[in-house]
């Protein structure tokens, strides 16, 4: 999915101590005993977060969030969700008795996108019409009834698709064991006989993608590759699973990334984001899950930058992260929520926010006479 704000940056941006702030605790208000798998920013406000088998929402930079879609049956869980635009989107399910549920208004209501096939990866071609890897790839209309399989890549591993689309008529596909690149409704082979983690292109012309420890970048649409020097490994134990798992790029030089280690073979495991700001000939660590109580907080499993400054993480337990310095070393977690209560007094909840001097006293509003 290509970033929905390609940052114009003017000048040099340069790397300084920087700080993340705990702004929400998913898991307090929605206690669905599941994991959170992923998250986007339509903008600096507004977010959409899939959870189990509802969709949050939040228009104050993830402060708060409301549930905009709750699927009835329980049975549908949502795992993934992109959007074409700011008003169009799409939240896959990876089992259910639906595909996952669309929007045309920028996540406030969703529809029900009918069919039984099991992808969880996919970009929009256009508003209406959007790629999809099962076992082969696919090209499935949104709002007509049809859908047909292309000529490309099969999956003969157990890694899914990561799609990234340029425009309507060319895409780049990382399978398992191979990038390809999609050009109308044929494909061609770009590399073979890698385990391919992901693709990003943000713009026509460069490109990145990645196999399990290794990255590569193109300047000429693909058609040949510089390996980057990015070399540390998280974990040197298990090769079957990636080390770099996910990618972003905000310009043609400004990106992230996600590396992990397989956590004793659990799927939630110990993140950590890397940032470069020169096409990713180096990288620095700008958050790190073994940095915060991770018992408690769980690893980050998904990211979101608007900008080289402004972005959020998202743990698998459902503790969201904000930073405008474009990450840093320094967690500034969210307090406790205290209930103030004693006999002949008022009960009164404190809300203390740590991204400034404020304190909230809720409770004081229905006593205006209270000392």
């Amino acid at each position: 999915m290509r970033s929905l704000v390609i940052a114009l940056i003017l000048g040099f941006f340069s790397i300084g101590k920087g700080q993340w702030y705990e702004i929400s605790n998913l898991t307090e208000v929605y206690s669905l005993g599941g994991t959170f798998r992923d998250m986007v920013f339509l903008n600096d406000s507004v977010g959409i977060v899939p959870y189990e088998s509802i969709i949050l929402r939040s228009v104050d930079k993830g402060y708060t969030w409301d549930t905009v879609y709750q699927e009835a049956t329980g049975a549908c869980k949502f795992s993934k969700v992109e959007f074409y635009n700011e008003q169009v989107g799409l939240a896959r399910t990876f089992f259910g008795l639906m595909e996952g549920v669309r929007t045309e208004d920028g996540g406030l209501t969703w529809e029900a996108v009918p069919g039984s096939h099991d992808y969880e990866s996919f970009d929009f071609l256009t508003e209406d019409v959007i790629l999809w890897g099962e076992t082969n790839l696919w090209k499935k209309s949104l709002s007509e009834p049809w859908e047909y399989t292309l000529d490309g890549p099969p999956v003969t591993s157990l890694y899914m698709f990561n799609i990234d689309v340029v425009d309507q008529d060319t895409a780049y596909i990382a399978t398992g064991i191979s990038l390809w690149k999609y050009m109308g409704d044929d494909s061609i082979v770009l590399s073979d006989n890698k385990s391919c983690g992901d693709v990003f292109f943000p713009s026509a012309r460069i490109g990145y993608y990645t196999d399990v420890e290794t990255i590569y970048r193109t300047i000429d649409y693909g058609h040949s590759w510089d390996t980057l020097p990015f070399t540390y490994i998280i974990n040197a134990k298990n090769t079957e699973i990636p080390y770099i798992n996910s990618m972003q790029f905000v310009s043609d030089s400004i990106g992230f990334l996600r590396t992990y280690e397989d956590n004793l073979g659990e799927l939630n495991d110990v993140g950590v984001l890397w940032r470069t700001i020169d096409a990713g000939w180096t990288w620095d660590t700008i958050f790190s899950s073994i940095f915060i109580p991770e018992e408690e907080y769980g690893g980050v499993v998904s990211f979101y930058f608007i900008s080289p400054e402004t972005g959020w993480a998202l743990t698998n337990k459902g503790h969201l992260f904000y930073t405008t310095t474009g990450g840093g070393d320094e967690y500034i977690l969210l307090p406790p929520t205290v209930s103030v209560q004693h006999a002949g007094s008022l009960p009164l909840t404190l809300h203390p926010n740590p991204a400034t001097d404020q304190l909230f006293l809720e409770g004081l509003a229905n006593h205006p006479d209270a000392a």
